[in-house]
């Protein structure tokens, strides 16, 4: 869990859009109200949920609201209520992701344990951060979208015998160097 970096506001780190249950594409908005104890600055493992109650009555709210007729919503009544036990006892988002993030990917079989980047020793530069995580922890493949293959270099990942930041798309025009600027930014 990429829990050390930077919270974004804009992004998806408080709040998801979810799709109604007959209609996909008519989709809202869950966000939960948070407190950046130093502003813009604030690392996500620093951010606090403003109402955890009221957060977690938003939560059970809108996925019931949403989800409630499904066939397979007694499933997810077991994660709500992981997800409603987390918010009673922790006040930080990390804590509210990690908990609801897992109790997902367990209804889906998934069995691996989730490491908070926080704990492990890596360098500042993005790339090598990342390399540096990614080597921690075995891995011999880092992928990541097209906005990541746009501003990480291939450099640090291949010195760390993990491949480059190569996204679901790999070509060689998604690898840093092809550009003035990814190549400036690279040391090249």
């Amino acid at each position: 869990m990429l829990d050390d970096v930077q919270f974004a506001a804009r992004d998806y780190q408080h709040r998801a859009r979810l799709g109604a249950l007959r209609d996909p594409g008519r989709q809202q908005w869950l966000s939960l109200p948070v407190h950046r104890p130093r502003g813009r600055a604030s690392a996500i493992t620093e951010v606090c949920l403003v109402d955890p109650a009221e957060c977690a009555h938003r939560v059970e709210a809108t996925i019931g609201r949403l989800y409630g007729r499904s066939p397979h919503f007694p499933v997810l009544r077991g994660v709500l209520d992981q997800v409603r036990d987390a918010f009673a006892l922790d006040d930080r988002l990390t804590t509210i992701a990690a908990v609801s993030t897992v109790a997902l990917l367990r209804v889906l079989g998934w069995r691996g344990q989730v490491v908070r980047a926080s704990t492990i020793p890596a360098r500042s530069g993005r790339s090598e951060r990342l390399a540096d995580l990614a080597g921690h922890l075995g891995a011999r493949v880092y992928l990541c979208g097209t906005g990541g293959a746009r501003y990480l270099c291939q450099d640090p990942f291949a010195r760390s015998g993990s491949e480059s930041p190569a996204g679901p798309l790999t070509s060689p025009t998604a690898r840093c160097g092809d550009t003035p600027a990814r190549s400036a930014r690279c040391g090249r």
